[in-house]
């Protein structure tokens, strides 16, 4: 006998979002399909890109995914992960560089060419085939003279070779002096060296943005700093939560320096404390390091939890997250992104 798999509205339907990239427009069509349907949902969860689906829907934002100016509908999107601004200048130096040693095979072979050129000339009769050749080995030999490119040349490409080289050790020197307190673990020197090669902060500018648009409605006003639009968010779920189209939210993340998985979650009573409890059996003070309750810990974490997804494992830099001074971390600062 089938079972029944009939939706049945007196039960409690979780929704649960998971993937990396695209993903998340794929998300906008299962939000948009179960809200044309009629589905309630109680709960919703969401890991890598599917958090920005989850926190849309949690504050009844799911038209924010799928409409003509949402998220996922703006041509925006394409240019959410770049490359970091020391590669894009290294790529030009670099092009650069190899365009300067190409130059003299470039000229070598303009002389190449001329000669069976000019020497077409002179077969159909033409009396310019001997001015070619005679002004191409001219050429040559400006272009060769030693004050010419065997000078320039080297030079050129010392410059561009120093210039790369000072923008890496610029780039490095920026990067620690960015003093984050209580650092738990600072990585190797290669990797602080080297760092990842996409830029993170267009997506989470773009998706804060696009929560902000919801949270505000009509009004226009500015997007808050990241602090202040994780309060804000969390106090207006926490606020309504279980109100129609409200449900409680989960996101989850990787905790880097911890070596655990870390969720944000806002769920209402009974649930809550279900949830906190350790239904687990291990010990309590396990279950208090990968929980961060979002109705009491710092609300500013919400947007910890967005950001934290949207960074992705090895190829952009993780975010950094300072938990509360009272938590079960004492303050510590940690690095986290998406498993």
């Amino acid at each position: 006998v089938l079972p029944n798999r009939r939706y049945i509205p007196h039960l409690r339907t979780a929704l649960v979002l998971t993937g990396t990239g695209t993903a998340g427009a794929y998300h906008a069509g299962v939000v948009r399909a179960l809200h044309e349907a009629g589905v309630k949902v109680d709960l919703v969860a969401g890991r890598g890109i599917g958090a920005v689906g989850a926190m849309f829907t949690a504050i009844d934002g799911g038209s924010g995914l799928w409409e003509s100016g949402g998220v996922w509908r703006n041509a925006g999107v394409g240019r959410l992960y770049r490359w970091r601004r020391i590669l894009r200048a290294t790529l030009w130096i670099a092009s650069a560089a190899v365009a300067t040693l190409v130059l003299p095979m470039v000229a070598l072979v303009g002389v190449a060419s001329a000669y069976p050129v000019g020497y077409l000339f002179e077969l159909i009769g033409l009396d310019v085939g001997t001015s070619i050749i005679a002004a191409y080995a001219r050429l040559v030999d400006t272009v060769f003279a030693p004050t010419a490119f065997p000078t320039y040349i080297p030079r050129l490409f010392l410059i561009a070779v120093v210039t790369l080289l000072a923008l890496f050790l610029i780039d490095t020197f920026l990067s620690s002096v960015r003093r984050v307190p209580r650092r738990r673990v600072r990585g190797d020197l290669w990797w602080r060296l080297l760092g990842t090669p996409l830029e993170v902060s267009a997506a989470v500018k773009w998706f804060s943005g696009g929560l902000w648009q919801v949270m505000s409605g009509a009004s226009r006003i500015e997007v808050p700093v990241n602090k202040d639009l994780g309060e804000r968010y969390a106090e207006l779920l926490g606020d309504n939560v279980g109100q129609p189209g409200f449900c409680e939210l989960l996101v989850v993340a990787h905790d880097i320096d911890a070596r655990r998985d870390i969720t944000y979650a806002l769920l209402a009573e009974p649930h809550r404390q279900a949830y906190l409890a350790d239904v687990s059996g291990s010990d309590a003070e396990g279950r208090l390091l990968e929980v961060v309750d979002l109705s009491t810990e710092p609300k500013r974490l919400a947007f910890d939890a967005l950001a934290s997804s949207l960074s992705l494992p090895l190829v952009t830099e993780p975010h950094f997250v300072s938990h509360a001074p009272e938590s079960a971390w004492r303050g510590e600062t940690h690095r986290v992104s998406d498993r």
